[in-house]
């Protein structure tokens, strides 16, 4: 959930960033002076700094308030650069650190941005604002416990500030305490009711504890208070399509796309809905540009590989679809399923299987070993079958990922009644898991009804 900060304007990630008085102030006055309200020509904001600081060359602060307006600009290296000449006028200017960290968080520089943080922690152990944002730094790094204990001490040294509980919030919500998660979005809402993020996140937790009625309620709100935060859109979406409502989950990743172009998060939700939909050509489209918009190696990237090619796979295009899981294979080569794909692909295919070299990269003393250990012919069905009843105890998924690769292997030897048999008990696997889409285009393949 990547909820932005009031406030600053520039601050990037899940969480909402504490902006002091001066940040508040020097944002405003970015806004004036890029922005014109009453005809005349906008002023440029840089210029403006640099008389400033031009009249007083000596004054810390000034180079701090230039390097906000860099940084509300998005400048974020030259922001850097005027607070370091803030920290070598003044090398215990605590906002100096505070705001710099900031600007490295911004760009993902994540331990520069913890360092800046301890340096203005040690500089003034009483400021709230370092903690909160140092703790948006090491949940970034999946430091959620660290996180944790940040928000907890900007809490305990300000117990009014809703920041802190929207971001202890989020971070009990990704540790799946979304119980705990919900008491602090409330607290948050009862310190600043307008909080459109404390809303979107408690949205967020209501979805995954599936109360989806008060989900809705939430993130209705939140859309109220934020209509151009595309992200409280994705997430109604989210829930949308949680329910079978699917239109109503495409308009809101739609609106999301309209808001943020580049939101790959709206693209490739909005793919799952057009692929429930039976609309491939515009969930590969939609896969397409969500890769294209992708870093190079990114969980997300290869999740958008594996859906497309399985879009594709079952389109008819099996060549596009073995590319697709190939390259997703390449980026992960300790994925065991990308591994499975290509092999069942490449067989459709008559390509050479690749299996047994994919499999000296794989952990083979875990699941998913067993169904790579079937495809190689070092054990059955079966056992198979087995292993998934003994482990699934805990973890009930994997019987339906047993089902669902053992009817892959019974097609692959040509046994079509027990594939059909398996991929019918594979579309008891949850709505948004992979195998059970492909579990009922393979039943559709076959000519067998649902």
């Amino acid at each position: 959930m990547d909820i932005g900060a009031p406030g600053r304007g520039f601050a990037k990630g899940n969480g909402t960033y504490v902006p002091s008085d001066a940040a508040r102030q020097v944002l405003a006055l970015y806004v004036t002076l890029t922005s014109s309200s009453n005809g005349d020509e906008p002023r440029d904001a840089w210029a403006e700094c640099a008389r400033v600081i031009g009249a007083d060359p000596k004054n810390a602060a000034e180079y701090v308030h230039c390097g906000l307006l860099y940084a509300a600009g998005g400048d974020h290296d030259r922001a850097i650069a005027e607070y370091d000449k803030a920290i070598k006028l003044n090398p215990d200017f605590a906002a100096a650190y505070d705001d710099r960290g900031l600007a490295y968080e911004a760009k993902g520089e994540h331990d520069r941005a913890v360092a800046d943080y301890d340096d203005a922690i040690r500089l003034n152990p009483m400021g709230t604002q370092p903690h909160n944002n140092r703790g948006i730094s090491y949940k970034h790094m999946g430091a959620v416990d660290k996180a944790i204990a940040d928000y907890d001490e900007a809490i305990r040294l300000d117990v009014k500030n809703a920041h802190a509980f929207v971001n202890r919030g989020i971070a009990y919500s990704d540790k799946g305490d979304d119980d705990r998660a919900i008491v602090d979005f409330g607290e948050a809402i009862r310190l600043k009711p307008d909080d459109a993020s404390a809303f979107a996140g408690r949205g967020r937790s209501y979805r995954a504890k599936h109360e989806y009625d008060r989900a809705l309620s939430d993130y209705n709100d939140a859309i109220r208070l934020a209509p151009g935060n595309a992200n409280a859109f994705v997430g109604r979406g989210n829930v949308y399509s949680e329910i079978g409502e699917y239109d109503r989950a495409i308009a809101d990743y739609s609106q999301a796309i309209r808001i943020n172009p580049d939101d790959t998060l709206a693209y490739r939700n909005r793919g799952v809905a057009y692929r429930a939909t039976d609309d491939a050509a515009r969930a590969i489209a939609d896969y397409s540009e969500a890769i294209r918009l992708e870093p190079g190696n990114s969980i997300s990237l290869r999740f958008s590989l594996r859906n497309r090619g399985l879009i594709q796979l079952f389109s008819g295009d099996a060549v596009k679809a073995f590319a697709d899981f190939t390259r997703a294979n390449e980026l992960d080569p300790e994925n065991a399923y990308y591994a499975l794909w290509v092999e069942i692909i490449g067989q459709r295919l008559n390509a050479s299987s690749r299996l047994s070299q994919a499999a000296l990269k794989l952990d083979m003393t875990e699941w998913p070993a067993p169904l790579v250990q079937m495809f190689l012919g070092q054990t059955t069905p079966t056992s198979v079958a087995a292993a998934a009843e003994i482990l699934g105890r805990k973890r009930p998924i994997l019987t339906c990922e047993a089902n669902f690769f053992s009817g892959e292997f019974a097609l692959r030897e040509g046994d079509k009644n027990e594939a059909e048999r398996l991929f019918r008990l594979s579309i008891n696997c949850p709505v948004d898991f992979a195998e059970r889409y492909a579990a009922i285009a393979e039943l559709k393949a076959l000519g067998a009804n649902r």
